[in-house]
């Protein structure tokens, strides 16, 4: 359930709706509250020079002027949202656009610059109301006006956000910090146990289930799964991590023990896919690889042919041995859940070690295959994972990448001899230390 909440909450952060929503209507009601409290309470003291003392109709085309530029201000806000997104886009990846989305800080700008709209609309509204607006609400006007003029200010605020967070190497960095996040809660500082063999203990073939639908899967909800084979005495095994891609007619888990036959119930059966939120789009909620897929999207741009930036390359690099080392002096989660009587009854896949390694390195190594300096630099960084390496998997996928790097070098350097001998003399002395 935890999970699956937190699968919500990821979707709901990457939309504009959330925030500026809430932000809109605080505005709304704090309007209403002035305006309501000027109306009962301080109608007969003496308001301060410093406020409105204007007339109603001097009012009225005050505030329409306001509406108007606020409209306009909140127009040129999304313009430029817009031509940002689609910077990023091109430059960096479509699927780097939710990074700016899930951006609390520009949710935060979107919602104060609609919120002053609001305010002009519910001042207009009153203003337009006869019987509300006697005498001149000079309180909730001058409070209006205030907003309106801090939010002219906050525009300068918001250019200068927009364009700080399209830069490469922050977008890597708020990558970055967000798999750091993924890291702490899906890895433990405890030795995990291995996964178990079901068919050990079941004299019967195991029941194979398809997943009935095709998607990614987003995230597994272990609870009730424990709670469903506890209750028919089953044992599931899931074949398949958080974010892999399934199909639905793709059999990924297994039912064991004795209610687990060709007679088990539709309903169980449709309980149990239920268990797993397969949709269209990949989330962290359960998915290791999920930032780390960002970082390498960002160093594949940055090395096409079209922009050929190899700094913001070195950099994604230097990210994601980071985050490998962090995760080597962790165990990541083994997911296996147990009932109340201590039973193992549900376990899933975690990700591998040769995964992680494999998705941070093979992709970026690939695309800069010609460039010398590339190479160079991956060779430096598997050098450092290795030291970090606890597990043989591990270590294994870390000489598969230096014997990827090895054909590299030969195929592409035979033409360029210095640059050649000069890499695979590092090339060797790296591979004497793995």
């Amino acid at each position: 359930m935890k999970d699956w909440l937190f699968n919500i909450w990821e979707l709901i952060k990457i939309g504009f709706g959330f925030i500026p929503a809430v932000l809109m209507a605080v505005t709304a009601f704090s309007v209403i509250s002035i305006f309501l409290i000027e109306h009962i309470w301080l109608n007969e003291l003496e308001i301060p020079y410093v406020l409105y003392k204007g007339s109603i109709s001097d009012a009225k085309s005050l505030t329409n002027v306001l509406l108007q530029s606020m409209v306009t201000m909140a127009t040129l806000v999304v313009t430029i949202t817009m031509v940002v997104l689609s910077l990023a886009a091109t430059q960096l990846g479509p699927r780097l656009i939710q990074t700016f989305t899930a951006n609390n800080t520009t949710h935060i700008y979107v919602g104060l610059f609609f919120g002053a709209v609001v305010s002009c609309l519910i001042l207009l509204g009153i203003l337009h109301h006869g019987a509300l607006a006697e005498p001149t609400p000079g309180l909730t006007i001058s409070a209006v006006i205030a907003y309106c003029f801090i939010n002219f200010c906050l525009l300068l605020g918001y250019v200068h956000h927009i364009a700080y967070s399209c830069v490469a190497d922050n977008i890597i960095t708020q990558e970055y910090r967000d798999l750091t996040a993924a890291i702490k809660r899906m890895t433990s500082d405890e030795k995990q146990p291995d996964l178990h063999d079901f068919s050990r203990n079941s004299k019967n073939k195991p029941l194979a289930m398809a997943f009935e639908k095709s998607g990614f899967i987003q995230s597994i909800d272990y609870a009730s799964l424990v709670d469903i084979a506890s209750a028919r005495d089953l044992y599931l095994d899931i074949n398949v991590s958080a974010g892999t891609y399934v199909h639905g007619y793709q059999t990924g888990i297994l039912l064991y023990g004795k209610g687990a036959n060709r007679k088990t119930p539709d309903a169980v059966r449709q309980d149990i896919t239920n268990c797993l939120t397969i949709g269209d789009k990949r989330t962290s909620t359960q998915d290791l690889k999920f930032y780390m897929r960002h970082i390498v999207e960002i160093g594949l741009r940055a090395l096409s042919p079209g922009i050929n930036d190899h700094a913001t390359a070195l950099a994604c690099l230097n990210r994601l041995t980071t985050a490998l080392g962090d995760i080597f002096g962790r165990h990541i989660k083994t997911p296996l859940h147990s009932d109340k009587n201590n039973v193992l009854r549900v376990q899933g896949r975690p990700v591998t070690a040769a995964a992680l390694i494999e998705t941070a390195f093979s992709e970026i190594l690939e695309a800069g295959q010609h460039k010398a300096h590339i190479l160079s630099s991956g060779m430096e960084m598997l050098e450092t994972l290795h030291e970090t390496a606890t597990t043989k998997d591990a270590k294994d996928a870390i000489s598969f990448q230096m014997k990827v790097i090895s054909t590299y070098i030969h195929h592409n350097f035979k033409h360029t001899k210095p640059v050649q001998e000069k890499l695979l003399s590092q090339h060797k002395a790296v591979s004497a230390l793995l």
